[in-house]
Order: structure tokens, then sequence, then C-alpha cells
């Protein structure tokens, strides 16, 4: 088998587990926009901006030289979806970082003390998803590295995914 046959491969287990994984978390594929805004009956936001410091970005952030650097959280809990009967479509929570840059940057995990990500995507890795995810806390520091993506999933049980309070900046 030649490299490039190799790397074909590889890139069809990645892409067929990324299918699956899309299939199996319907966040991933919502009929709708997020509104970045509480959504009626729930304390926090479907969808959360946040900077490598794990804090809400401000609008001014977006402009600056880390905006190549970000991070989504997706409230799993936060939706206003609705099945065919009704009823409310619920998934996990995700934290998905994303790193543009031509370096790799270290991103603080947001959320409130004592909450556990686990790592299940890690595209640095070579099949990108992570034969064992990794559990993290909030607080703690990962290094996405240069031109890729990790996606992280809030352990069943865990408290709020709502990032700490950064202070407002005067001016």
């Amino acid at each position: 088998m030649s490299l490039a046959d190799s790397l074909l491969d590889a890139l069809e287990h990645f892409t067929s587990r990324l299918i699956a994984f899309r299939r199996a978390h319907p966040i991933f594929r919502r009929p709708k926009f997020f509104v970045g805004r509480k959504v009626r009956g729930h304390e926090f936001r479907d969808l959360l901006w946040v900077n490598p410091g794990g804090t809400p970005m401000h609008a001014d952030e977006w402009h600056s030289g880390f905006g190549r650097c970000i991070g989504a959280i997706l409230n799993g809990e936060a939706s206003d979806v609705h099945d065919a009967e009704g009823k409310p479509v619920h998934d996990d929570t995700f934290m998905v970082l994303f790193n543009a840059h031509h370096e790799p940057m270290r991103f603080k995990l947001a959320g409130t003390a004592g909450l556990v990500w686990r790592l299940l995507i890690d595209t640095r890795e070579e099949g990108g998803f992570l034969e064992e995810p990794r559990r993290c806390l909030s607080g703690e520091e990962i290094e996405v590295a240069d031109r890729s993506m990790c996606v992280l999933c809030l352990e069943k049980g865990a408290e709020s995914a709502k990032p700490a309070r950064s202070r407002r900046r005067a001016g």
C-alpha cells in the first residue's frame, strides 16, 4: 500500500467516525441556528463563545490577535429544538476549541470549579478520536496544536458549564 493510499484510508476512517459522532449527537445537526442567549426555561445560553482564558468573549476580543483561537460551548440542555412529537431535544454539552494559529495555543477549560470535561477528539492525533477519552477539570489548561481543534464533552452529573465571570473592562 502506498503512502497516499494509507493517508486516504485514514481520512476515510476519521470521516466515517465523525459522521457517526454527528448522528449520535443532535446538537451537531440542529435544524436552526443557535441564538447565543438564554433559552426560555433555562438558566444558561444555548451557545457561548469563550476566549483561550476560558471566559466569555467580549465584542472587542473578536478583533484581537487570539481571535484565531476561540472556543464554543454548545449547551445540550438549553435547546429550543423539538422533535416531531413536540418534545424538547436534549443532548450532552460540548466545548469545541479551535486553533487556526500557526503555533500551539493553551486554552483554560471553562466552567465552575469541579466540572469534568472528557476530551473526545483532538485532530493533532493521527486518528482524531482518542481511543480512551481524557478527563480534564474546568480551570485546567490544555494545549491545542496549531491549525487543529479539540472536542470535549461535559461529564454527566456535572454542574453548570457556565464559565466563571470575568471582570468587565473599564472604558
